[in-house]
């Protein structure tokens, strides 16, 4: 086998990445690392007291005749693990074994040969805590989660299965990212800290945001009308990745719930652009229900406020009223002119607790930055 370069072909089936993060990145790969690393050592010592004149083969096999550079590392491995009859004797060995490596392959790429990017092009949010943190769970692009202790009990695999986007309830992360099914629930050392990991600087740095606001154009422009259930991506909020509302009939004479924005404006310190829309919403607030997966919302005063379209992510939303009242239709809801409904107006949704319905959550996640 020659060293591999830039146009060699390995023709490779497919490759895989895997980061084992029990013990800083330690697993099957740092083990055998480690272990090609101590069968150098071994040998290198072995050289030290090796007379040329006894006859006995040189424990350095290197064309330098030493163990100074990766190059010469690549030919002690592949000597011996890979080609000629020292090779071939330690394959046979392994399989007469049943030693559940039987072959190694090694294969040599320059440095000349690695791409490496000007680090001064991209930049990336700094994850904190990396070297005190043993597990690791991709939220989505840009977002992660990690804990100082790695906890693979039913409900913790069930988060990893899960994968990016999956939605706290979905996987069994809670509002706070704790998995309340966890045999360790209560131990803070292995308590979820959501980091940032997104470019911010080159690169991909704007797919993120483009994803999210293209998401919630294209909602935006399929029509909502008033009544309907919606998932809004809560940016500036660090508690709740998103809010739960029903939107408001507040305009064209309190017959729809948005309306069109023709130039760039500033309302009520929300920036909107031209193309984009203006919705109207009633948010309701999150509560630790008796399920404990915290999808249970209620409402407090009735108020209608105002978002812009680009942080829409999911329009009518199943949501189900728990107190055994009528289920949640996409009616319409009306308000007067002013901020807030009528005084007079009958309140039958005070105190009453709705679930979402975790699947739409999970959705709606998946296309938050």
């Amino acid at each position: 086998m020659e060293k591999v370069s830039s146009d060699t072909a390995l023709n490779f089936r497919y490759t895989s990445l895997m980061c084992l993060c029990m013990f800083h990145c330690a697993g099957v790969w740092d083990g055998l690392g480690g272990t090609l690393k101590e069968w150098l050592r071994k040998r290198i010592v072995s050289s030290l007291a090796w007379d040329p004149h006894s006859g006995d083969p040189n424990p350095i096999s290197t064309t330098s005749g030493q163990v100074a550079s990766s190059d010469d590392c690549f030919q002690m491995w592949r000597n011996f693990f890979e080609v000629g009859a020292k090779g071939e004797a330690w394959r046979q060995q392994q399989r007469s074994e049943k030693k559940p490596i039987s072959a190694m392959h090694f294969h040599w790429v320059a440095s000349a040969d690695i791409y490496r990017p000007d680090k001064g092009a991209v930049e990336y949010d700094c994850v904190e805590g990396i070297s005190s943190s043993y597990q690791y769970f991709m939220l989505r692009q840009g977002g992660v989660l990690i804990r100082n202790h790695s906890c693979w009990c039913r409900a913790c695999f069930k988060v990893a299965m899960g994968g990016p986007g999956a939605g706290r309830a979905t996987s069994g992360l809670d509002a706070d990212y704790g998995v309340h099914e966890c045999v360790h629930a209560t131990e803070e050392f292995y308590e979820w800290s959501n980091k940032s990991c997104r470019c911010i600087r080159g690169g991909d740095a704007a797919g993120p945001d483009e994803r999210a606001r293209g998401r919630g154009e294209e909602l935006a422009s399929q029509g909502v009308i008033p009544g309907q259930w919606v998932l809004v991506e809560s940016y500036a909020d660090d508690d709740e990745e998103m809010w739960l509302g029903k939107t408001v009939a507040c305009f064209g004479r309190n017959t729809e719930c948005m309306e069109a924005i023709t130039k760039r404006c500033h309302l009520d310190g929300t920036r909107y652009d031209a193309g984009n829309y203006r919705i109207g919403v009633q948010w309701y607030e999150r509560v630790a229900g008796d399920s404990g997966s915290f999808l249970e919302y209620t409402r407090d005063d009735k108020e209608t406020s105002f978002f812009c379209s680009t942080e829409l992510r999911f329009v009518e939303a199943s949501v189900r009223r728990l107190d055994g009242g009528a289920p949640s239709d996409a009616g319409r809801v009306t308000r007067a002119a002013s901020s807030s409904y009528p005084n007079d107006e009958e309140d039958t949704e005070a105190g009453v607790v709705w679930r979402l319905s975790a699947a739409d959550e999970a959705v709606g996640l998946s296309f938050c930055r």
